[in-house]
């Protein structure tokens, strides 16, 4: 893995992109543990499963940066978006 990570950085990826696809392998990781299933034992069909699972799961929210301090205090449900509110940037609706 960490190969992978070094062909990214000597070929002048920015870090964030590497952060991003270290986070979505953990995120796949994880996913498999939780089904029980050793990564390289994955199938096709878990790849799938993942992917689905990538467009249902509920997207967590977190204030920005400039707001942070003046919403620590505020519940995780309190500071989500209504359901059926258009995304800000795509402009498509919430699922559900």
């Amino acid at each position: 893995m960490s190969a992978f990570f070094a062909e990214l950085q000597a070929c002048s990826r920015p870090a964030t992109t590497i952060r991003s696809y270290g986070m979505d392998l953990l995120r796949w990781w994880r996913f498999l543990a939780g089904w029980g299933v050793a990564w390289d034992r994955a199938t096709r069909r878990d790849a799938r499963d993942f992917a689905r699972w990538m467009q249902i799961a509920p997207k967590p929210v977190r204030a920005h940066w400039r707001h942070r301090a003046s919403s620590e205090h505020v519940p995780a449900q309190a500071v989500r978006k209504a359901t059926g509110v258009p995304n800000e940037v795509t402009g498509r609706a919430a699922p559900g």
